[in-house]
Order: structure tokens, then sequence, then C-alpha cells
């Protein structure tokens, strides 16, 4: 009887495990903090890789970063209501980003430490159709006397309709791997017919470039998503 009772258990066991891998599941598999001065204060800032390391479709359904002071108390929060892309395929990625503004931070060392949370659930009405895109970064001159740091991608329709409502997503990396920073920008009246190619661009915030430059920081690769979501 035991034998019985515990072979019932055994098998309750992995048909709880096999569920469980049966599903989307959204990781945070890389992340970067910054402190960066706003005005007369400090905000931190979080720009994170998401990544569905399951095997079913996963909607990014909101998060929340928490800040900290040198002991350890919280000392201010948001929410992160948004991925880009929100909708993820088994192994596919996406990236999200925040600024927490915090008032009381005089000081750089006041915002210590962070905590991310993210989480998701199983999508079954909406897909998210990916397009090639190529990414490419670096300085942009807009006129005679002003030059922007740059990220570009050249985005082709690959599909056999036309495309409206395209948003696309930068992603910057170091020489190591290592993500530096993330944007997305969803380019306005534009519908892409099919094979056609447009460039879209978006400019990389001065105060980040400026701390990059200071701590000898330099973008070594980027990666590009274009996309477009829609019901199945």
């Amino acid at each position: 009887m035991k034998k019985g009772m515990a072979l019932l258990v055994s098998m309750a066991l992995m048909m709880s495990a096999a569920a469980a891998l049966a599903a989307g599941r959204t990781t945070v598999t890389q992340e970067a903090f910054y402190v960066r001065p706003v005005s007369s204060y400090y905000a931190g800032e979080i720009y994170a890789e998401i990544t569905n390391t399951g095997d079913k479709p996963v909607v990014y359904n909101g998060g929340m970063i928490e800040l900290y002071n040198p002991d350890g108390d919280a000392i201010e929060s948001s929410n992160i209501y948004n991925c880009y892309p929100a909708i993820l395929g088994p192994g596919e990625t996406g990236y999200l980003y925040q600024t927490t503004y915090v008032k009381e931070a005089e000081e750089r060392k006041y915002i210590d430490d962070y905590m991310l949370t993210v989480t998701g659930k199983a999508e079954n009405e909406k897909v998210t159709v990916r397009m090639q895109s190529e990414g490419s970064y670096g300085e942009f001159k807009r006129s005679k006397y002003w030059t922007d740091y740059t990220v570009f991608a050249l985005v082709t329709n690959d599909t056999d309709e036309l495309l409206r409502e395209i948003r696309v997503v930068f992603a910057l990396f170091d020489e190591s791997g290592n993500l530096l920073y993330a944007d997305s920008v969803e380019p306005r009246y534009v519908g892409l017919p099919p094979g056609a190619t447009i460039e879209v661009r978006q400019t990389v915030d001065s105060r980040i470039v400026e701390a990059w430059d200071a701590e000898g920081i330099q973008p070594a690769r980027i990666d590009t998503i274009a996309y477009v979501e829609r019901e199945q």
C-alpha cells in the first residue's frame, strides 16, 4: 500500500514538473543599473534583457524596481509597465527600461542598491511579428553645429503584407557582452509595404554618453528588434 501511494505521489510530481515545463517563463537574463544626476537630485535607471526561457508564448505582465539607501531602507519604487516586445515566443528576447526619480537623493551615494522583479502570463490571443533589422551606432551630425550619438536600424518588411504600427528596439552592449542601454521608438504614420526597407534612428540621451566617456565605456555591439503585434 505504501509503495502504491509512493508511486502515485511520484507520478503526480512528474506530471506537475512536466506541466511547469510546458509554459512560458519571463526571465531577466541581463540587467544594467545606473545612478544619474537629474537637475538638483539623482535618479536610478534600469535596463534589462528579458528572455522567455519556457517553451510556450508568454506576455510581459508587469514589473517593479525598488531602490535602497546604504542602510538597506527602501527609498523609492516604480512600476514598469512595458517590455518591448511584450509578447515573447520560446527563446525570444525583449528589453525594458525605467527611470526612477528620487528627489531626496541630493548625493549619488544615497541610492545604493536596487531590486528588479518581473512577471509574465500565458498568451494565446496575440502574436509578435518580427521583421528583419540591421543595427548600427555612432555619431550623427544633425547640423553644422550639432552632433548626437545615435542608434540606427535598417528595417525590412520580409512578410507578404503591409505592416503598420511598427516598433523598433535598440540595445547596446560592451565588448564583454554586458548590456549598457536599451530604448525603443515607434515611427508615426508609417506603413511598410512587403519587401520595402526604411531607416529608423533614435538619439541616445547625452547624459548616458557623458557617463560612458567618464567611465571609459564604449559600446561594441548593437541588437535591434523590429516588430508589430497583432491578433492571432
